[in-house]
C-alpha cells in the first residue's frame, strides 16, 4: 500500500509539474498581448491596385541626343495600308492623306515635308511587324500610327518598348494594352471600361423604366470579346440579368426558340459587318426591337453593309466627329461621306505628333514627352487628356443610328 501510495503522489505532482509548464507560458502570453494598443476594426477590405493610378516613365540617355542634319523628309509610319480603296481600312488611309497634306500647306516641319509611310501585310503578325522594324532602322522614322484593330495595337506596344517609338493608337479601345505600362504608348479613342459602363446605364435606365427584358448578342473576334467582357462587368454590377446570351457565329443561326416572343431590348456587340447583319437578322424577325450596340455601329462600315429600315438603334460612341471642320468637308468631298471616329482618330493623330514634335524637336524620347504634355488637346474627335498610361479618358456619348438617310445617295 505504501509503495502504491508514492507512486500516486509522485504521478499527481508530475501531472501538476507538466500543467504549470503549460499556464505559466500562457499567462505571460495573455498579459503580453493584453498590453498591446488596440488595432483599429477593418471595416472593409482594401482596394484593389489601380494600374492606372501610376504613370510608367522612361529615363534612357537618348533625350540629349542631338537632332539629324539636313533631312530632306519628316517619316511618321502608319502600321495599316496605304491604299484609299481598301475594303475594309480605305478611309484610314484617306483621313491620313488629308491630314499629311493640310500639315505640308502650312510648311511642314519647319520647312521640311512630312511624309506617312505605309507599313502592313494582310498577315500583320507574320510579316507586318517585321517589316515595321525594318522600316524603323532603315530610316529615320519618328512615330508610328496604329494600327487598325486592337490586336495588331498589341503588335506596336511589344516593339515600342523595344525600340523606344511614339505609337499613337487611333482606333482601338482596348484597355489592356496600356495596362503593360510602356510609356511611348497613346490611346486616342476611350477605353472599352469607359464605354461599356455608359453603355450598361443606358440599358439600365431602359430597362428600369420600362421593366423589360433583354437579349445581348456579341461577336466572337478579338475587339468585341473585349468590350463584350468588360459590358457583362458592368451589367454583372447593375444586376441586370440577359434572358438570353449568345456568342453569334455568321454559320449558327441565333435560336429564336429559346428567345421569348416581344422581346424588348436587343444589345449586339459585334464588328461592323455582324452588326449590321444581325440587324438584319433581328429586325426581319421583330420589327418593333430597340437595339442598343457597341461602338462599332459608329463606323461607316456598319453603315456600307446595313440596307433597308434600321429602325430604333442607339450605340455608344467614342468620338464626335465635328462635321464643320475643313477635314469633314474634305473628307466627304473624297469619300461622300461624313468621317466616322476612327477617320477621325486617324486624322488627330496625325497633327497632335506634329505640334508635339514643334517643341520636342527630332527627338524620339522628348517626342513621347511633349505628346504627354499636350494634354488636355482638342481634336476633331473631341478633347484628348491622357491618364497617366497614356489613355484617353473622355467619355462617350450614346447616339442614335439613322440608316435610310445614311443610305440614301
Amino acid at each position: 500500500m505504501k509503495n502504491k501510495d508514492s507512486k500516486s503522489i509522485i504521478y499527481k505532482s508530475g501531472a501538476g509539474i507538466n500543467l504549470l509548464r503549460f499556464f505559466v507560458p500562457l499567462s505571460f502570453l495573455f498579459v503580453f498581448l493584453h498590453a498591446l494598443p488596440a488595432l483599429p476594426a477593418q471595416e472593409t477590405e482594401p482596394a484593389a491596385y489601380d494600374f492606372r493610378s501610376r504613370q510608367a516613365g522612361y529615363f534612357g540617355p537618348e533625350a540629349d541626343e542631338p537632332e539629324p542634319e539636313n533631312p530632306e523628309e519628316i517619316l511618321i509610319a502608319y502600321f495599316g495600308p496605304g491604299e484609299a480603296d481598301h475594303p475594309e481600312y480605305g478611309e484610314f488611309w484617306t483621313a491620313l492623306e488629308i491630314a499629311e497634306k493640310h500639315l505640308n500647306e502650312q510648311g511642314g516641319y519647319g520647312g521640311i515635308p512630312i511624309r506617312v509611310e505605309p507599313v502592313w501585310t494582310d498577315d500583320p503578325w507574320a510579316g507586318g511587324i517585321s517589316d515595321m522594324v525594318k522600316v524603323f532602322y532603315e530610316k529615320d522614322i519618328w512615330a508610328i500610327i496604329g494600327s487598325v484593330n486592337s490586336a495588331s495595337t498589341h503588335l506596336l506596344e511589344q516593339i515600342s518598348a523595344k525600340i523606344r517609338i511614339p505609337v499613337l493608337s487611333p482606333v482601338s479601345t482596348d484597355k489592356s494594352a496600356n495596362l503593360a505600362n510602356v510609356p511611348w504608348l497613346f490611346s486616342m479613342q476611350p477605353g472599352d471600361h469607359v464605354l461599356a459602363e455608359q453603355l450598361a446605364e443606358r440599358l439600365e435606365r431602359r430597362i428600369r423604366e420600362k421593366q423589360e427584358s433583354f437579349v445581348l448578342i456579341s461577336g466572337m473576334d478579338h475587339d468585341s470579346r473585349l468590350f463584350a467582357r468588360e459590358f457583362r462587368m458592368q451589367i454583372s454590377e447593375k444586376k441586370l440579368v440577359p434572358e438570353f446570351i449568345f456568342e453569334y457565329d455568321p454559320d449558327i443561326p441565333i435560336p429564336w426558340d429559346r428567345i421569348r416572343k416581344g422581346t424588348a431590348t436587343f444589345v449586339v456587340i459585334a464588328s461592323p459587318a455582324e452588326s449590321a447583319s444581325l440587324v438584319r437578322t433581328i429586325r426581319e424577325t421583330n420589327t418593333e426591337a430597340r437595339i442598343l450596340g457597341g461602338p462599332f455601329m459608329g463606323r461607316n462600315s456598319f453603315l456600307r453593309a446595313f440596307r433597308g429600315d434600321c429602325g430604333e438603334i442607339e450605340y455608344i460612341s467614342p468620338g464626335a466627329v465635328n462635321p464643320d471642320s475643313d477635314f469633314s468637308r474634305q473628307f466627304k468631298e473624297q469619300t461622300g461621306r461624313n468621317p466616322d471616329y476612327a477617320a477621325a482618330g486617324m486624322y488627330d493623330s496625325l497633327i497632335l505628333v506634329h505640334q508635339a514634335m514643334r517643341d520636342s524637336g527630332l527627338n524620339r524620347v522628348r517626342l513621347m514627352q511633349e505628346i504627354r504634355k499636350l494634354s488636355p488637346w482638342q481634336g476633331v474627335n473631341g478633347l484628348i487628356r491622357w491618364d497617366p498610361l497614356g489613355h484617353n479618358t473622355r467619355k462617350g456619348d450614346m447616339r442614335s443610328v439613322s440608316c435610310p438617310k445614311i443610305n440614301s445617295p
